[in-house]
């Protein structure tokens, strides 16, 4: 009879875990409440505000559609909700409902004056920013991908890599960068000036979760 061996080299195979999620948002609050100062329903992270350089000051309300969905909006372009992670490196993702130019999701951000941003763009376009100092922003590279209102945005951002997959397809492969490594916080941007009513870049969830 043959010698028969067991093979065991499944024993050194790792098995993948699945991502810790450190915080998601998912605005479900009524129509005209302030998301500031309100907890991640996962997490618990208390939302702060951040004004982006001279930008006008702002809050950034939820606003609750009849029969639909709920979403964060601000009445001002650039300021932002944020959260600090505790942690730099992971994947930020978010879902705009009505999304129009302006929209923008920031993450690894230290303050007004320096964090990495993902935009909406005319002519209508995805573009990774960082803003590094009080005098504005530096495009870090696009995308030939169109924006829509409703796109799903995931950002991995992993040490000096960052990608940017738009609604699962790879639109930004950006190596090399080196602003705000060490940096914590994330969350959501206003988008277009104009009053609450007025369709500005409306998140409908919020997310970052990173790899085990």
């Amino acid at each position: 009879m043959p010698t028969q061996t067991l093979d065991t080299s499944f024993n050194n195979a790792r098995i993948p875990l699945p991502p810790v999620v450190v915080a998601a948002e998912y605005f479900d609050y009524d129509d005209g409440t302030s998301l500031i100062g309100k907890l991640t329903p996962v997490g618990g992270l208390a939302w702060s505000k951040l004004v982006v350089g001279t930008a006008a000051d702002a809050d950034i309300k939820i606003k609750d559609s009849a029969g639909g969905p709920t979403y964060a909006t601000s009445a001002a372009n650039r300021v932002f909700a944020v959260v600090d992670l505790g942690r730099a490196d992971g994947k930020t993702s978010a879902q705009m409902v009505n999304g129009v130019v302006g929209a923008t999701l920031p993450l690894r951000i230290a303050d007004g004056n320096n964090h990495l941003s993902v935009q909406w763009i005319n002519p209508g376009i995805w573009a990774l920013y960082q803003r590094t100092t009080a005098g504005g922003s530096s495009l870090i590279q696009s995308s030939t991908i169109a924006p829509t209102p409703s796109d799903v945005i995931e950002v991995f951002h992993y040490g000096q890599s960052i990608g940017v997959k738009i609604n699962g397809t790879l639109a930004i492969s950006a190596s090399n960068v080196t602003a705000n490594l060490t940096a914590t916080k994330g969350g959501i941007g206003g988008g277009v000036a104009g009053p609450l009513t007025v369709p500005a870049n409306l998140w409908d969830s919020w997310k970052f979760e990173y790899e085990q």
